[in-house]
């Protein structure tokens, strides 16, 4: 009796605990995801990626550095402009500064709130102006429910932009908004983004970038408390800094006549709550302006910016190039020209490999000496290639030398070529820097061997493939460093003496500034070999 007793009970208690579950789903399903999903659906109504209607008025304030200078459209509120003072878009003289922000790629910052009948500011509302100065202005917007709105945006003496709100609600009841901030990057009908053009972020210690075409079939999105992302190229950014609370980050784009029209990156925050008679501040901080290396190292130390210095992504190689890229940073300042800083930097890494290339050197004279008996060897079984090679594994191994130690120094320096040309590669410090008679080392060398480097009269057809001076001259000192070596090597490896010839192709389009580190660097190991063989006799 007791045990049947005690098998109603559990039957009873299962029944209770099965109706507590199907009314706890059933609140959670029928009045929070409708809350929530309001939220959601004004959410994606107001900061939707679509083309955004054009202000009544443009009314534009200036805030201004010795660096920056951003403009700021008060009705609706919207960056969309930012010049940096010291960089120019070409090397012409009469060429404009460079233009990070314009109004085909933007950046706004607003509220949303869950109330329907709530009136946030929107890219239709006219701010006035409270207080101005040189680097900040203070703004003001009221709804006619009571509630004000009072933002701050300041910049710094380099590129950070630092918006700060105040939202008071002076209404009879508690509200919730929620913050957010989008970028928007528009395409025009026949514009394609670049290789270096794409999204970026650090979120929860994960780094990543994507493509602008991937948003053409997909969407992504992603939750975090730390971190940063935005828009990215080569030498220029605008990233938004995540603060350390519940977001949501997300990229979509749209698509017109198949291909990608506009590409939007946007951050909604925690939902904030504001009391009656009460008031809330939140704060964004936003980087806009050069990939500067120095620059990004001092806000990661004074603001905390999670791994901002990533944000300079040298990919596979950043534990070689960017150690590379900050050493020819402080060469550069300390010379005053990046080439001569190339040429330092290179006489450095020489002289580190310098007792590796001595040896190697070493083992390349004793196997010039072997020649004789290699022959012998060669002759002796030249209709069994085998036991020929088992012979010669023999001989090298007792005179302890390798057939391939010539090529050892050049593959340690694989790994410091592949480092040091993403260096130049996103380096600002590269960017139109001069050397001699390349005015801009970030790019190819414009001469060509085919007019003799502009020797003759005639330009060249845009077709014909360019080989400058510079890449023929690296070709040259690789042939003359091969043959200081002997032609015992080029014949165990028949393929190292077109090497010369192979890597003038290659190097012919790469940036003269990667072209000037190997073509010095190969001027140094022929300088070096002859030491070594003077000294060896």
């Amino acid at each position: 009796m007791l045990q049947q007793n005690n098998q109603t009970d559990a039957k009873q208690f299962f029944a209770r605990f099965l109706i507590f579950m199907a009314l706890s789903m059933g609140i959670v399903h029928f009045f929070f995801p409708k809350q929530q999903q309001v939220v959601m659906d004004k959410m994606a109504e107001i900061i939707a990626p679509k083309e955004a209607v054009k202000p009544l008025l443009r009314k534009i304030t200036e805030l201004k550095t010795d660096n920056m200078t951003i403009e700021l459209n008060t009705n609706g509120i919207r960056l969309d402009g930012a010049v940096l003072n010291k960089y120019k878009e070409t090397t012409a003289k009469d060429s404009g500064d460079v233009k990070v922000l314009t109004k085909d790629q933007f950046a706004e910052i607003g509220w949303v709130s869950d109330d329907k009948n709530m009136t946030v500011p929107s890219d239709q509302s006219s701010w006035s102006s409270i207080k101005t100065s040189e680097n900040e202005i203070v703004l003001l917007w009221k709804n006619n429910k009571g509630v004000e709105f009072v933002r701050t945006y300041s910049m710094d003496e380099n590129y950070l932009l630092t918006v700060k709100e105040v939202v008071t609600n002076k209404t009879a009841k508690e509200l919730t908004m929620y913050p957010y901030v989008k970028m928007v990057k528009k395409f025009e009908k026949d514009e394609k983004a670049d290789q270096y053009e794409k999204i970026t972020h650090y979120l929860d210690e994960s780094l990543d970038s994507i493509k602008y075409n991937d948003l053409k079939d997909e969407k992504f999105e992603y939750t975090s408390r730390s971190g940063w992302f935005g828009l990215s190229d080569q030498y220029w950014q605008t990233l938004v800094m995540v603060p350390s609370e519940d977001n949501t980050i997300r990229y979509n784009g749209v698509v017109e006549g198949g291909k990608l029209a506009i590409a939007q990156t946007d951050m909604i925050g925690e939902k904030k709550v504001i009391p009656t008679n009460g008031k809330i501040e939140y704060t964004t901080h936003l980087y806009v302006g050069a990939k500067e290396s120095d620059v990004v190292q001092a806000y990661m130390k004074k603001y905390g910016f999670e791994r901002l210095d990533l944000s300079i992504n040298y990919g596979t190689f950043h534990i070689i190039a960017a150690p590379l890229a900050h050493a020819l940073n402080g060469l550069t300042k300390w010379t005053g020209n990046m080439g001569i800083a190339i040429i330092i930097l290179t006489l450095v890494i020489r002289l580190l490999l310098y007792p590796l290339s001595k040896k190697s050197f070493r083992s390349m004279m004793a196997m010039k000496k072997l020649q004789p008996e290699m022959k012998r060897i060669q002759n002796l079984y030249k209709t069994d290639k085998m036991r020929q090679n088992q012979e010669l594994m023999k001989l090298y191994q007792k005179h302890k030398v390798s057939p391939m130690s010539g090529c050892l120094p050049m593959v340690l320096q694989i790994p410091i070529l592949f480092g040091l040309y993403k260096a130049l590669l996103i380096s600002i410090d590269l960017r139109h820097a001069s050397f001699l008679y390349l005015s801009d080392l970030s790019v190819a060398d414009p001469t060509s061997i085919f007019n003799l480097f502009g020797l003759l009269p005639f330009s060249m057809p845009a077709w014909m493939p360019v080989i400058g001076l510079l890449p023929v001259l690296m070709a040259v000192t690789m042939w003359v460093q091969q043959h200081i070596q002997g032609t015992e090597q080029n014949a165990a490896t028949p393929v190292l003496k077109y090497l010369p010839l192979i890597f003038l192709i290659m190097f012919a389009g790469l940036p003269s500034g990667l072209v000037l580190y190997w073509t010095v660097s190969n001027a140094l190991s022929v300088a070096q070999m002859w030491l070594i063989k003077k000294q060896v006799g």
